[in-house]
């Protein structure tokens, strides 16, 4: 990818993947739904230039058509019901550039800190074990 990338990290939290996405100049896209998440990434890194800060609570995506390279979704897209999935997986791939990638993470059934959690609802367990964040697993 060029410089002139355009990346949306989706999902962003604590901005872990954004500062070293700035740093190779390319122009980044942080959206979450937490405007805390929002704010602590824009404490972080108040010098780049490169990075547009969107809060989204929709399931529609506040981005331009065709206008992204890359979507970045690391353990962002697990939490919703399988419905509102393929209603925000298909909004964000129209977000793509035609080639455009989709990197999207999961927690598997068998990941260690699926012991740990407490079921919240059918398929869905809730872990606070990482970070202080609530982490979802959807079993499939």
């Amino acid at each position: 990818m060029s410089k002139s990338g355009k990346i949306c990290d989706f999902g962003c939290r604590s901005g872990r993947n954004i500062k070293v996405m700035a740093d190779l100049g390319l122009h980044i896209v942080t959206i979450d739904y937490n405007e805390e998440c929002i704010q602590l990434v824009k404490n972080k890194l108040q010098g780049y230039k490169n990075i547009q800060y969107i809060v989204n609570k929709e399931l529609d995506v506040p981005v331009q058509v065709c206008s992204i390279d890359c979507i970045v979704a690391c353990e962002s897209l697990f939490y919703l019901g399988k419905e509102d999935e393929s209603i925000l997986f298909a909004n964000l791939i129209k977000r793509l550039k035609p080639r455009g990638i989709l990197y999207a993470d999961y927690r598997a059934e068998d990941d260690h800190l699926l012991e740990k959690g407490e079921q919240i609802e059918k398929n869905h367990i809730q872990s606070d074990e990482t970070e202080g964040h609530y982490k979802y697993y959807k079993k499939r």
